[in-house]
């Protein structure tokens, strides 16, 4: 290298230390939710001020549904089913619908075969 190219070289190195590192930006995933119930009610990268939220993982952002999880003591929790209640249909006065099909329910301008069905509750 000739002189030339050396001071080049040098002013290069000096640029290079008053130039900050290129830091990639912080993102900020955030679950809005209702300080009073804590009920979620969307989820952001976004400040809001005043809005109560809580930090979450990129996964959590992303894969949460939010009619499933809660926040309780600034924690997210994840709603679980314990129990479920059953209601058995039977055959009687009630909806009509499809023949032996109950998830179809009709109306009566239908001119196909029906069956109706009521709760045995």
């Amino acid at each position: 290298m000739n002189d030339d190219e050396l001071e080049f070289q040098r002013q290069i190195e000096e640029l290079n230390k008053m130039i900050d590192p290129i830091v990639d930006p912080l993102i900020d995933y955030r679950l809005y939710y209702d300080a009073a119930t804590g009920d979620p009610f969307c989820f952001s990268m976004e400040n809001n001020p005043g809005s109560a939220y809580i930090r979450v993982t990129k996964e959590e952002y992303e894969t949460a549904n939010i009619n499933e999880i809660k926040v309780i003591s600034g924690r997210l929790l994840f709603k679980t089913v314990d129990s479920y209640n059953k209601i058995k249909y039977v055959r009687g006065p009630g909806v009509a619908t499809v023949k032996n099909d109950i998830q179809f329910v009709v109306d009566n301008d239908y001119e196909g075969e029906t069956s109706t069905w009521t709760s045995n509750d």
